[in-house]
């Protein structure tokens, strides 16, 4: 998370949260992966 954060210096406040919420979703998705339900 931290060289992520990094990049998202230059990015305004709606693109640093719409890029937060995408990295979340991907890590929800290798968690199912992991442990299917």
């Amino acid at each position: 998370m931290l060289i992520a954060k990094e990049r998202t210096e230059g990015l305004s406040e709606v693109e640093r949260g719409a890029l937060i919420t995408l990295l979340k979703s991907k890590e929800e998705q290798k968690k199912q992966l992991v442990n299917p339900l």
